[in-house]
Formats: structure tokens, C-alpha cells, sequence
């Protein structure tokens, strides 16, 4: 087995840190990016506990998907593409509690309402405390 050589950037802390509760907002949420690249990563940081328990992401996209259909399609993604695999079936049950959809597009001020009403249900589901960050993952048409 190899040694993982030690951070040194982590030199002189005393403790790991987990983040602040937060809910990510993805635009773009159903595109390749976010397929492969994105969803995979983040169930990784869940799976190695460094993702805050109470984390929530919100994905935005032109795609008519329900809240419930994003999961599963982000279920066969992760299951595909993660790093990590089988599929931790309780981790990916947590990690998709936390997961919502906003169908939409950027021209529609009615899309913003609703991605407004899911960072909400996040706040009150999750706990995220009105804590946002934004992530685009679109290309320009």
C-alpha cells in the first residue's frame, strides 16, 4: 500500500473542519457536467464526511424533470461516473434527501420564483440557513 503523503496546507490545524450548512444551486443541473462531473464529486465529499450533513443542492435546468425523476437520474449518474463505487445506498439516500430540481430557463422570471420556493424548502428541510452558493455549469447557445 502507498502512504498518503500529508497535506501541507493542513499543517498546524488541530481538527477537520466541515463546512457551514449550504445549499448549492446548479444551473445547468442536467447537463454532462453535472452528470458526470459534479453530482459524483459531491456525493464523494458526503461519502467521506466532509460534506455538511445539513447540504442541500438545487439544480436548475430547461429540463422537464420532477423532483422525484432528477434523483433517480442523478442516482444512475453517480452510480456510473463516482469514483467510489457500489453505490453506498444509505449515504446516497441522505445525499438525495437533500437534492431538488427547478425546471426553468434564465429569460423566465416565474423559473426564479420557484427556484426561490425550493431554496426555502431547503432552508426548512435542510437547515441551510439561507446560506447560497451558485454554480454555472451552462454554455453559451
Amino acid at each position: 500500500m502507498i502512504a498518503t503523503p500529508e497535506n501541507p496546507f493542513r499543517q498546524g490545524l488541530r481538527t477537520e473542519r466541515v463546512g457551514e450548512p449550504c445549499a448549492m444551486v446548479i444551473f445547468g443541473a442536467s447537463g454532462d457536467l453535472s452528470h458526470r462531473k459534479l453530482l459524483p464529486a459531491l456525493y464523494n465529499l458526503g461519502l467521506t464526511g466532509v460534506l455538511p450533513a445539513n447540504f442541500a443542492v438545487v439544480g436548475f435546468a430547461k429540463d422537464d424533470f420532477s423532483r422525484d425523476s432528477y434523483r433517480n437520474e442523478m442516482k444512475k449518474a453517480v452510480s456510473e461516473f463516482s469514483r467510489r463505487k457500489p453505490l453506498d445506498e444509505e449515504i446516497w439516500n441522505d445525499f438525495a434527501a437533500g437534492l431538488d430540481y427547478v425546471d426553468g430557463s434564465f429569460e423566465d422570471p416565474a423559473a426564479f420564483q420557484k427556484l426561490k420556493v425550493a431554496l426555502e424548502r431547503a432552508d426548512k428541510e435542510r437547515g441551510t440557513r439561507g446560506n447560497r452558493l451558485y454554480y454555472c455549469a451552462v454554455r453559451r447557445a
